[in-house]
């Protein structure tokens, strides 16, 4: 619930600040005036772009790295002897393969986030360009048209994150306690030789 209220106000913010910044850049200003508005909308988003990319924690591809890993160990489990195995391994075990089928989507998730934060990079890298160069001084709605194109973007992709990377955080301390737990589980238990 408080994610949702958090995410309402997050976008009202956004829609009402947008509203009044194009509504003070669309103003009947000298042509200095409109240019200043306008770069201050770009920092703007530079500022959005950083929030998101605070939320980054780890490695773009650590989460994939962390299920090849885990799926090999997992697959050396299947030849353990269950014999010797109490009842502790087993659920360890078990907490571990749940971790490692929620890192199967997770993984690609952090990934594609951390890339389209990239790409958004790019986007206002590109329209700060075209801002500098006076591209947008009398075409102020070419202006308005591609940023709030980027705002969209930026917006899409920081709640995306912010769902992923809270996805990411719950598991960190089950995966680092449970990791050094299973590999010496596979240093120790013999496999099946049946």
């Amino acid at each position: 619930m408080r994610y949702k209220k958090r995410h309402f106000n997050s976008i009202f913010a956004s829609f009402a600040i947008l509203f009044l910044s194009f509504a003070a850049c669309g103003n009947p200003q000298s042509g200095n005036e409109k240019h200043v508005m306008c770069i201050q909308k770009v920092d703007s988003l530079w500022g959005d772009l950083q929030n998101t990319k605070l939320l980054f924690g780890f490695k773009m591809d650590e989460f994939l790295e962390r299920k090849a890993y885990m799926g090999e160990n997992l697959t050396k489990l299947k030849f353990v002897d269950g014999k010797h195995l109490n009842q502790e391994n087993i659920l360890n075990v078990q907490q571990y393969n749940e971790i490692y089928r929620i890192y199967k989507g997770v993984g690609q998730r952090y990934k594609d986030a951390v890339l389209q934060a990239e790409a958004i990079f790019y986007e206002i890298k590109g329209l700060e360009n075209e801002v500098k160069k006076g591209s947008y001084d009398k075409e102020i709605a070419n202006f308005v048209k591609e940023y709030g194109e980027i705002k969209k973007h930026l917006t899409e992709n920081y709640e995306r994150t912010v769902e992923v990377t809270s996805q990411v955080r719950t598991l960190e301390p089950a995966f680092v306690r449970l990791a050094p737990i299973i590999d010496k589980l596979l240093e120790t238990v013999p496999a099946n030789t049946n």
